[in-house]
């Protein structure tokens, strides 16, 4: 079976997505360190060193995978009654 990382370029779109929405320059209380605080390490669990990681992928990658999955929603809640 072979190894792919389309969970990992998924989730670094989703984090560049979120970050973008909430960053400002030049404002401390939205920089890279809050944003992580906020948002990123609540819904992800990943360290800050990780999130800079993440944040540095390329977008070229992640844009290749991230159309198949832009229909679909994702929830935590069962569709069985």
């Amino acid at each position: 079976m072979a190894y792919n990382k389309k969970g990992y370029y998924i989730r670094a779109r989703v984090i560049q997505e979120i970050t973008a929405q909430y960053y400002e320059p030049e404002n401390h209380a939205k920089c890279y360190k809050m944003v992580w605080k906020k948002y990123i390490y609540p819904r992800f669990g990943i360290c800050y060193h990780s999130y800079l990681r993440y944040m540095k992928v390329q977008a070229g990658k992640s844009a290749l995978i991230w159309p198949f999955f832009s229909n679909r929603t994702w929830s935590l809640k069962s569709t069985r009654n």
